[in-house]
């Protein structure tokens, strides 16, 4: 098993979170993110891979979530038994906007979509632990979510 970081965003825009859209089987949503580089910091890191995702230059803001993913304990076992993940998800604010248009993505991902924060418990997004504590004004509850999917 391997521990990996992972930094994630939280962009919200006039009342919609923005997600990427992925496809593996079956269509589903992620926030903007990725894994932590050697001598990057988590908010050097969400910068990034808003860049590489999206196109878009962002400015970190509050660590809103820290969520864990051991994939043993989970449904995804099968596929990922190695991963130990632990999640940094900050409000993140688009400083330079424009075209949305990725530069570097990964073999699932099919796109991004601005998704209205009443319906973002609707869509297949992940983790899903994260859906119950999104609000009309973005993001509620606790920062640390544990171990969860």
């Amino acid at each position: 098993m391997y521990l990996r970081n992972s930094a994630k965003a939280f962009i919200v825009d006039s009342g919609k979170l923005l997600l990427l859209k992925k496809e593996r089987h079956n269509v589903y949503y992620v926030l903007p993110g990725g894994g932590q580089e050697p001598g990057e910091t988590l908010a050097e890191a969400v910068k990034r891979e808003c860049l590489e995702e999206l196109g878009l230059v962002v400015e970190a803001g509050p660590l809103v979530y820290i969520r864990e993913y051991i994939a043993v304990n989970h449904e995804y076992t099968h596929a990922n038994a190695e991963i130990h993940q632990v999640e940094f998800i900050f409000s993140c604010r688009i400083i330079r906007s424009g075209e949305l248009k990725a530069t570097e993505i990964d073999q699932y991902q099919i796109g991004h979509e601005w998704v209205p924060l009443e319906k973002v418990k609707e869509y297949p997004f992940f983790p899903s632990c994260v859906k119950k504590h999104i609000d009309k004004n973005g993001y509620s509850g606790p920062v640390y979510l544990g171990d969860v999917n």
